[in-house]
């Protein structure tokens, strides 16, 4: 163990010694999944992801170093390559000293162009790190920075340090109507929900009788129940990365009463006529709401039709509403 530590150390020295003062900022890195997304990381257990140096200058260049620091308590390297930027060199590119992985948590990169340079930007070095165990955050940076202009003197650049956290999924809020009579148009908003580290894709909504919205982008849904009953809706969301949130609105689920029941005894007889029959071709806020059948804030032939259709029925339906305008 003293043996693997004085390595290490003797390995993390060595390459400071070619490190000189630091200044511009022009190396920085790019984290991303194994798609090529960069907002979707995946930090469980066997899960990949690549990070990528990226070089940014605008003179010529024939060269560039640096370490990359990582938690070996959390991450293991499985692929290390050279990016393009070196490839695009006037003259041939020599990985002198390949990029080396010190098992410490610190991989050295040099390389340099011999008899030549490089005006491009862009990754200049890959690697693909596995993930040894669940873990929510892990840092990667970048230190002892340099890149060589063309007389072979090194430009300092800043230490460059990169937090990535896994992708956090959104959190579905939905508000359900608590209570309505059969087909009436009701709404149903999802505006609350939220994704804390990115964007809502979509919209899913399930109102508990057989039907669904399509998917969509939109957060307000409507619909209408044909039949009385207590119904469970649900909303389910999904982020930019896939991730997925769902919430009903149990226990308090939507009371459906049958249309022209305005005293919502379970019968559509002469004592709810008589209540309709006082708000009659009136509008809020002048009308016994629980009269408004179809929800358009007005109690008009609409609503007498919708009493008429169901005249005499009786049916179970145990609940408090009151509707308001």
């Amino acid at each position: 163990m003293k043996k693997i530590l004085i390595m290490c150390i003797i390995a993390v020295v060595a390459f400071a010694l070619v490190s000189l003062s630091v200044s511009a900022d022009n190396l920085s890195l790019k984290v991303m999944n194994m798609e090529g997304n960069q907002n979707c990381i995946d930090l469980t257990q066997d899960a990949n992801f690549e990070v990528d140096v990226i070089v940014n200058h605008d003179k010529p260049v024939l060269g560039a170093a640096f370490n990359l620091n990582y938690d070996t308590n959390v991450l293991e390297t499985v692929l290390m390559t050279e990016g393009s930027v070196m490839h695009e060199c006037s003259s041939t590119s020599y990985s002198m000293v390949p990029p080396n992985d010190t098992g410490c948590g610190n991989i050295t990169f040099q390389d340099v162009c011999f008899g030549g340079s490089t005006t491009k930007n862009g990754t200049i070095f890959k690697v693909t790190f596995h993930v040894k165990q669940d873990i929510n955050c892990t840092n990667i940076s970048v230190t002892n920075g340099e890149l060589f202009n063309t007389s072979g003197y090194p430009i300092g650049v800043s230490n460059t340090n990169l937090k990535i956290c896994k992708n956090q999924p959104p959190i579905a809020k939905a508000v359900f109507p608590t209570c309505g009579y059969t087909d009436e148009i009701l709404m149903f908003n999802g505006n609350g929900s939220y994704d804390p580290d990115g964007s809502i894709k979509s919209y899913l909504w399930a109102f508990d009788d057989g039907y669904f919205t399509n998917i969509t982008d939109t957060w307000k849904a409507h619909h209408a129940y044909s039949i009385p009953g207590m119904y469970f809706a649900s909303l389910a969301v999904r982020d930019n990365c896939e991730a997925l949130s769902v919430t009903f609105n149990a226990p308090n689920a939507t009371c459906i009463l049958l249309s022209g029941d305005v005293d919502h005894n379970g019968l559509v007889n002469v004592y709810d006529l008589a209540l309709l029959a006082a708000s009659f071709d009136k509008c809020c806020p002048n009308i016994n709401a629980n009269v408004d059948f179809n929800g358009d804030k007005c109690v008009n032939i609409l609503d007498a039709a919708k009493l008429a259709a169901n005249w005499g029925k009786t049916y179970t339906v145990t609940c408090n509403c009151s509707k308001m305008c």
